[in-house]
């Protein structure tokens, strides 16, 4: 599987349904069926996988479990991710309806953000992810990458 499956950023309304327009570079490896699920706190956010990225994750965090490799807050971070998850399917229009508990934990309005973030979609509330890029990028110094890659 490519790590750089998804990329950019794209600005989407919500309508009076909750539904959401996928961007259409995202439709195909995303494909029809996928899961959406919370972000892991202390992240205010929804993850979007793919079945078959999502499966690959699911696998790991098993193995893991299974081997007595989780911490007791890892198994509460894992038993988080399983029970506030969903599968959902795309419409022909390529939309797909976000429940009202979801939106609710993501504070969703009427506009939001769809991320590409390698191998899942994040969507957001765009004044919450201002504060959280924010937050996360006030200790940083200009021009330095924490990433080496």
């Amino acid at each position: 599987m490519a790590y750089m499956k998804f990329k950019g950023t794209y600005r989407h309304g919500l309508d009076a349904k909750n539904r959401l327009f996928i961007p259409a570079k995202y439709r195909e490896p995303l494909g029809s069926n996928f899961v959406m699920c919370r972000a892991p706190q202390p992240l205010i956010g929804l993850y979007v996988f793919p079945e078959e990225t999502w499966d690959e994750l699911c696998d790991e965090l098993n193995q893991k479990n299974s081997l007595g490799e989780l911490t007791d807050e890892q198994e509460w971070e894992r038993r988080d991710l399983y029970r506030y998850s969903e599968d959902v399917t795309m419409d022909k229009q390529g939309r797909v309806t976000i429940s009202a508990d979801m939106c609710e934990y993501a504070g969703l309005k009427d506009e939001v953000i769809i991320i590409g973030n390698m191998k899942r979609l994040e969507i957001w509330d765009p004044e919450t992810f201002a504060k959280a890029e924010a937050e996360s990028h006030a200790g940083r110094v200009v021009g330095t990458p924490k990433l080496n890659f």
